[in-house]
């Protein structure tokens, strides 16, 4: 069982790639109260996993995969815009 779940993953890096950035930076809004849209890119850029994962599987410009993640913490219910800031849907 364990063999088929890592060959799943070694077979689609890509797939891991979008979802980890994905899953830890729903935690960043729920630690600080919010995270302002227009200082993500930089954000991501900063943060090993975000960086490595876009320069080896994703390869999107850092506007384009801040709007990506946004769009995708929004859309799953994770978080809401607000006044140019990412807030987690936890806090209201």
């Amino acid at each position: 069982m364990f063999v088929e779940v890592d060959l799943t993953f070694e077979q689609d890096g890509s797939r891991i790639a979008r979802n980890a950035p994905r899953r830890c930076l729903s935690f960043t809004p729920l630690e600080r109260g919010q995270l302002a849209l227009d200082k993500l890119p930089a954000y991501l850029a900063s943060v090993p996993l975000y960086r490595e994962a876009n320069q080896r599987y994703l390869q999107q410009a850092p506007d384009a995969l801040a709007a990506w993640l946004a769009d995708a913490l929004v859309h799953a219910g994770e978080a809401r815009g607000s006044g140019g800031f990412l807030v987690p849907t936890a806090l209201g």
